[in-house]
């Protein structure tokens, strides 16, 4: 049985804890939250008392769907208590300095952060890489929809500019859009189209729960979510599990 703590039980959050509670492997220990609520199901603790929930609970492993802020303070809690375990940062946003601060925590502990843990979008980043290497002289462009109450650029966005090296990224909000990324490289006369849509956010409550599982059993380490998708490649010879 895989014990859990989750962390933050926002928009995402609520989904990737319905989630966990209906799997027979699992047992969703916690959940934190920035204010305090009864439910019944659910031990919900505040963020002040992450250090109490942890000892407590002894969660085998932590994903965290909170915000930037949250994350960083998160980590130095657990910094500070001597937790052993490892985390799975699906948070977005951090600067390269914040990326630096989450590196040297895996001193004590492991971390995985992966902005966007659908297996789906990182297969969309390894065949982007390929077409961005033949063609170097293409125009790039980013474009990423979202739920129009989305405040900051998509963090998979960023990360794939950052992948390639170069494109132009472009935002949408509307209406309830879960997330859809799409890369255009296009050339004087012909153009590749590359889409990737979530149609649910139980893609990332999946996602969060296989990175969960695979983290517990990976040496003490930062990785990436392209760490964990080279792992399952190289693991079954060129097949995925589906989320």
């Amino acid at each position: 049985m895989l014990k859990v703590g989750l962390l933050g039980y926002g928009r995402t959050g609520k989904i990737v804890a319905e989630y966990l509670n209906i799997q027979r492997d699992v047992a969703l220990k916690f959940v934190l939250k920035n204010t305090p609520f009864k439910h019944p199901n659910l031990n919900i603790y505040t963020h002040f008392d992450l250090g109490d929930a942890i000892e407590q609970h002894k969660p085998d492993v932590l994903i965290d769907f909170t915000v930037r802020d949250a994350t960083i303070a998160n980590l130095a809690v657990l910094s500070e208590i001597e937790y052993k375990k490892g985390i799975v940062i699906a948070t977005t946003g951090f600067s390269n300095e914040e990326i630096e601060i989450m590196k040297a925590y895996t001193k004590k502990f492991s971390i995985i952060w992966a902005p966007n843990i659908s297996s789906g979008i990182n297969l969309l980043i390894r065949a982007a890489m390929i077409i961005n290497e033949v063609w170097k002289d293409a125009d790039v462009h980013i474009i990423e929809e979202h739920f129009r109450q989305k405040k900051d650029v998509s963090g998979t966005a960023l990360r794939i500019r950052d992948r390639l090296g170069r494109g132009e990224i472009v935002s949408v909000r509307s209406g309830g859009t879960v997330g859809v990324h799409k890369l255009i490289f296009g050339r004087e006369n012909q153009k590749i189209e590359l889409t990737h849509k979530s149609h649910s956010r139980y893609v990332f409550a999946a996602g969060a729960l296989r990175v969960a599982r695979w983290l517990t059993t990976a040496k003490r380490g930062f990785y990436r979510m392209e760490d964990y998708i080279d792992s399952q490649l190289s693991y079954s010879h060129g097949g995925m599990e589906e989320d």
